[in-house]
């Protein structure tokens, strides 16, 4: 182990924020934390660790929910950061960035510019590129601008001998066989070790429009979807919230929504040409009579920060389980009707909240007043979930990863298959299994 001190700073008394997901889930075992400078030392790092059979897991901001940048084998692994690649670089209609970029420095280096990069997500001060690749992270904005995946236009990455992978040249054309590069995405540290990556960039909006507004229920926010869906205007966001999740934040000491707390509500963000906007918020100021339209960036931000302090009230609370799950959109009213009923008899209280335009629900399940975490068998209760989204012909996870929380659940909710293709592909770019052993597959 010495020698990787000789290779690229390191550290072997690891900084605790490095040994703890944001869940309290897992404490991880380190045997060195790595800061390597450049992608010469990343190659020398792989080629060391791959040699002597060291596991390695690269570490971005530490804010993945499944445990993804953890290692919580007693063996120990190398903790591999990407702070250090920290470079953007502008240019016409994209960005090259290092993996180590932090989400909120790209939008903080772009504020000046005339172009912008849509995605958005609560964790934006912290979370870096090279996670949100790694994840193929969603957020706010999918349903107009797709998932992070959709937004690379190339990647760069070293394999676990060493060799680099580089699809970042901006080339808009390149039919040179397979897109190694682009098996980065989603593949959560497993193939690959990324190190920068060229970003679409998009004009900003002529005009926006924030909304909130109560609704009678998540039928009615889909029947609205739609019906903006059908207008001139651009939905860059389209928030489901339920009256629980604004409750929990009045609990954790957050103020009240502007709304108060109706059982349903929705967030709506609107872009594109002015008349355009313009008209869609006359036409819904008329639907939505307690309608509470942002005047200013500051109501925006103030609208967007009740949406995004959700997550923070629900920890206050204390989840019994929490899933990030995916349904076809137009089925989504119909699994929260019917998992009310099957919950029912749990007495559970559920905050069911989420990105509506893409059929994301964050689907949360909390203890009734006076009854503790304990007094719940959160697997079952888990699995009750699963079993429901497996059969409406969702996913279990949606924008969060599988990550080691979720591993064993491949296999157990009809991925077997798929699991079984990944670990040919996984063998073949990593024999010696050293990226990241433990995420998506448990028993390699």
């Amino acid at each position: 182990m010495k020698r990787l001190a000789q290779i690229a700073p390191t550290e072997f008394d690891v900084p605790e924020r490095f040994s703890v997901d944001p869940r309290g889930r897992y404490q991880s075992h380190w045997k060195a934390l790595v800061r390597p400078r450049n992608i010469s030392e990343v190659q020398d790092v792989l080629r060391y660790a791959n040699d002597e059979i060291l596991p390695i897991v690269p570490y971005g901001g530490g804010t993945g929910l499944v445990g993804g940048q953890c290692f919580p084998h007693a063996r120990g692994a190398i903790c591999l950061s990407l702070e250090h690649f920290n470079e953007i670089e502008i240019n016409a209609d994209n960005v090259r960035v290092g993996a180590g970029v932090v989400l909120d420095q790209l939008h903080l280096a772009l504020e000046n510019t005339p172009r912008h990069f849509p995605m958005h997500l609560a964790s934006s001060g912290s979370a870096q590129i090279g996670g949100l690749i790694s994840t193929n992270a969603g957020g706010v904005n999918v349903i107009r601008w797709g998932n992070m995946g959709g937004l690379v236009m190339g990647a760069q990455a070293v394999l676990a001998d060493g060799r680099i992978v580089d699809g970042t040249a901006g080339l808009r054309k390149d039919n040179t066989g397979y897109k190694l590069d682009r098996m980065m995405i989603g593949a959560e540290g497993t193939l690959g070790v990324l190190t920068s990556a060229r970003l679409k960039t998009f004009q900003r909006d002529e005009a926006k429009a924030v909304i909130m507004s109560s609704i009678a229920s998540p039928q009615a926010a889909l029947d609205l979807l739609c019906e903006i869906q059908s207008s001139l205007v651009e939905i860059s966001a389209f928030e489901l919230i339920s009256g629980e999740g604004l409750r929990f934040r009045l609990d954790a000491g957050f103020d009240v929504a502007p709304i108060g707390c109706p059982d349903w509500s929705v967030l709506i963000e609107l872009g594109g040409m002015q008349v355009n906007v313009d008209e869609a918020v006359e036409k819904l100021a008329g639907q939505l009579p307690n309608a509470v339209l942002a005047q200013n960036e500051n109501q925006s931000s103030k609208l967007w920060h009740i949406r995004e302090t959700i997550p923070l009230a629900n920890r206050h609370i204390g989840a019994i389980a929490s899933h990030d799950i995916a349904l076809p959109i137009d089925l989504v009213p119909q699994f929260v009707m019917e998992m009310d009923k099957i919950l029912k008899p749990f007495d559970l209280r559920i905050n069911a909240f989420g990105h509506l335009g893409d059929g994301n629900l964050h689907y949360n399940l909390f203890p009734s007043h006076g009854r503790a975490k304990k007094d719940y068998n959160a697997e079952k209760l888990s699995h009750i979930v699963y079993q429901k989204v497996v059969e409406m012909g969702g996913s279990i996870s949606a924008e969060h990863g599988i990550g080691r929380h979720k591993a064993l659940m491949m296999e157990k909710y009809g991925l077997g298959e798929k699991l079984s293709a990944m670990g040919d592909l996984k063998r073949a770019f990593d024999p010696k299994n050293i990226l990241n052993p433990g995420v998506f597959f448990s028993k390699m």
